[in-house]
């Protein structure tokens, strides 16, 4: 899990609040109602994508609720051979299995553009008290043995 504490780290260095479900739910809450309700309030999506999470019925399902939802949904790609769900194949994503801090620094800036957006976004509308929060639901799977 030492990726997903430097993922996480990172977004919160650039601002944003992520939702890690194994740190952010409270035992005895629904995991199944807090993950649904992280990715709801998130405005971007990123799943760390390996062969265990491609394998895994509950993350297919969360990248299926945050595409209902219309979240810029990222993958972080951790493993070459970790084929990409078909809805996503026309989808940039991050070859984190060829620069791991490569990766994590394009995850930082899209956080940053986020930001920058929203900050436009307010300005044009010059709205007052307008909260500037970016949520970020960080989805991740069981790793097996292998870590970064």
């Amino acid at each position: 899990m030492a990726i997903v504490r430097r993922v996480e780290s990172a977004l919160r260095g650039a601002g944003a609040t992520p939702f890690v479900a194994e740190y952010s739910v409270a035992p005895g809450e629904s995991l199944q109602k807090a993950i649904a309700a992280g990715i709801n309030d998130c405005d971007l999506f990123v799943v760390l994508w390996s062969n265990h999470s491609a394998s895994s019925d509950w993350v297919r399902q969360e990248l299926g609720h945050a595409a209902g939802k219309n979240k810029r949904i990222v993958p972080f790609v951790l493993e070459a051979d970790a084929k990409i769900p078909s809805f996503l194949q026309d989808t940039k994503y991050i070859r984190a299995y060829e620069d791991v801090e490569g990766g994590i620094q394009a995850i930082a800036r899209q956080v940053q553009d986020l930001f920058a957006t929203k900050r436009k976004q307010i300005e044009d509308r010059n709205a007052q008290g307008f909260a500037l929060v970016i949520g970020v639901a960080l989805v991740l799977a069981a790793f097996g043995s292998k870590e970064s």
